[in-house]
């Protein structure tokens, strides 16, 4: 069901568990930063940026809050947590992921739980240069300065920066400077690297390569 051809029928059918959960992870999951057991439909269709299937699903019933075992959220992958690290989504991606945090927010996600790693959506989307997603989730009340389990803020991970805590945790690891992305954090009240407490490595620049995040 989950990356099938979705239709009213299959969602409808009582054979269908809107809620069936991933009960182990497949190959090569860890790429995306989180475990997938625990994971349902929606939360695949979600973090695809599968708008038909998430409106189907949820309109059937699904549990819209429901998580992986680690706590990860479909809101959170929505917003742009962990999958996937090849490449960036396309534009029309991103509108239909605005689309579905709006949706699952409306629906009662909470806008700062931290799942796996201690990832908030707000770090998803900074991760993934999510920038109407950002607008959304801080006009929502999402908090600015909340450090994942490597330290790491949202303006940490647009800047691609390496903090102390993250040690050798690739997969966990922030590999693209986001200038907007960075910018706009900076200009919706994220505090200066040199005010956030947060602990760079020596080698640590801006996204500008320019040595002010010391």
């Amino acid at each position: 069901i989950t990356y099938g051809d979705w239709s009213s029928d299959v969602c409808s059918s009582d054979l269908a568990n809107l809620n069936a959960r991933i009960t182990k992870d497949p190959p090569r999951a860890n790429e995306g930063g989180y475990a997938l057991p625990g994971a349902t439909p929606l939360f695949m269709a979600a973090r695809i940026a599968n708008l038909p299937a998430v409106k189907l699903l949820l309109d059937a019933g699904a549990d819209a809050l429901l998580g992986t075992n680690n706590r990860t959220t479909p809101f959170a992958v929505a917003a742009g947590v962990g999958f996937p690290q090849d490449r960036d989504w396309y534009e029309s991606e991103k509108k239909d992921f605005l689309e579905i945090v709006k949706l699952l927010a409306a629906r009662g996600a909470e806008i700062n739980l931290a799942g796996e790693n201690g990832w908030t959506p707000l770090h998803g989307a900074a991760y993934k240069g999510m920038d109407e997603i950002i607008k959304f989730l801080v006009a929502k009340g999402a908090r600015l300065e909340d450090k994942d389990s490597f330290g790491q803020t949202p303006l940490v991970v647009a800047g691609a920066l390496q903090t102390v805590e993250i040690g050798d945790h690739f997969y966990q690891s922030p590999r693209i400077a986001r200038k907007p992305t960075y910018e706009l954090l900076l200009s919706l009240g994220a505090k200066p690297l040199a005010q956030s407490g947060v602990h760079l490595v020596d080698t640590a620049t801006t996204v500008d390569d320019a040595g002010s995040s010391k």
